[in-house]
């Protein structure tokens, strides 16, 4: 089914989901984490006021009551009302979860089991991941030394519901929505998961996009900087400004997925973008409106790389203006490397003396680069002597 966890702290709602996409019949596979090819945003913000969480064993039933909940604008009780009679239609086979954060009314309701009521904190979908949920949490404020009346890190525990395997149908990733600022919006955060084991995605139908393939290959999450088998990165960004697109990433897969409005406006659905560094899988965020407020590798290293993959298919000019911006980030972690490529670049446009200069240039950066540089100018000599 899935778990969607809500609670209300005063005027403060914060509320998290999981991401994995259900069928009515379904062989559930033995991987810890859902394809992100095929998961869904559970929890719907429709404007800045409402935001509709749901439950479900049919995917479609949530698509049919989604998009007509976008229909209401901001009248809550009209909500409220179709919500629960659509819940009734059902046969409680859909349940919700309303947040509402309006100047004189901040509430949750929750609807489920054939009942409608406020309250200060629910939840929906899977009793038993609930319950490891609940023990995630007491864990939390017993580690952190945190209050009752603390909000513990609810990204933070649904992320290790998921690992633990207590429940296959809860699964994907955490997403979660606050209305901190007056208004609800998507956290956005980064999060470094011990996982269990290592993880392997493969993308068979992912969608066509600008930048590289996404065509039926497989990314392996085995690199990670711990010596922990499984561990990954999930970065986490907020949404566009009328919420119809979110965006995650994972630093060890490299690769991002934007959750976006679909044609049929109800839910938001995946693309995925493979082959993708961070800050290559920044230009499709910008495509959707997508704000990234941080960093967590070296955009240096990131404009060497994709210079260098302009280099190995021969079109130099592009690969030297990658260099060059490269050198204009406030780094020293790839200048002497940037350099170096770049003098390599110089040399194949037969631009020997502008590589001299590189050359020179690299060697002050990163000393240990000598040596290779000397081979290089020593074949460039050989070469020209035998012409």
């Amino acid at each position: 089914m899935s778990l969607v966890v809500a609670k209300r702290n005063g005027n403060l709602i914060s509320i998290v989901s999981d991401t994995k996409l259900s069928y009515p019949i379904e062989s559930f596979p033995n991987y810890k984490l859902a394809e992100p090819d095929k998961g869904v945003i559970k929890s719907v913000i429709l404007n800045p006021f409402i935001c509709v969480s749901f439950a479900c064993n049919d995917i479609n039933n949530a698509v049919e009551a989604l998009r007509k909940c976008r229909l209401f604008g901001t009248n809550v009780s009209t909500l409220l009302n179709y919500l629960f009679s659509f819940h009734r239609q059902k046969r409680n086979s859909i349940d919700f979860i309303v947040g509402i954060s309006m100047p004189s009314l901040t509430k949750i309701f929750e609807i489920k089991s054939g009942v409608k009521i406020e309250k200060n904190s629910c939840w929906i979908g899977s009793l038993d991941g609930f319950n490891c949920f609940q023990e995630k949490v007491y864990d939390y404020k017993r580690d952190f030394n945190k209050s009752e009346t603390d909000i513990p890190d609810y990204s933070r525990c649904l992320t290790q519901v998921i690992e633990s395997g207590v429940d296959e149908t809860i699964n994907g990733f955490p997403i979660s929505v606050t209305n901190q600022n007056g208004i609800f919006q998507y956290i956005t955060s980064m999060s470094a998961v011990m996982g269990l084991a290592p993880k392997t995605y493969t993308f068979n139908d992912a969608l066509p996009h600008q930048i590289g393939d996404t065509f039926g290959y497989s990314i392996p999450l085995d690199i990670h900087d711990s010596t922990q088998e499984g561990n990954y990165t999930i970065c986490i960004y907020e949404s566009n400004l009328d919420y119809t697109a979110v965006g995650l990433f994972i630093l060890q897969g490299n690769f991002g997925v934007v959750y976006s409005l679909g044609d049929d406006k109800s839910l938001l659905i995946p693309r995925v973008y493979g082959k993708h560094d961070e800050f290559e899988f920044e230009e499709v965020l910008k495509q959707f409106g997508i704000p990234k407020s941080f960093s967590v590798s070296s955009k240096q290293k990131s404009l060497l790389n994709r210079g260098d993959k302009s280099f190995q298919v021969g079109n130099f000019e592009e690969a030297i203006r990658f260099y060059d911006k490269g050198l204009l980030e406030n780094e020293e972690v790839a200048k002497g490397l940037l350099f170096f490529h770049k003098g390599v670049a110089y040399l194949n446009l037969r631009n020997v003396q502008e590589a001299l200069t590189q050359f020179q240039l690299a060697i002050k950066k990163q000393p240990n680069l000598t040596s290779a540089i000397q081979k290089i100018l020593f074949d460039l000599k050989n070469r020209n002597s035998n012409k």
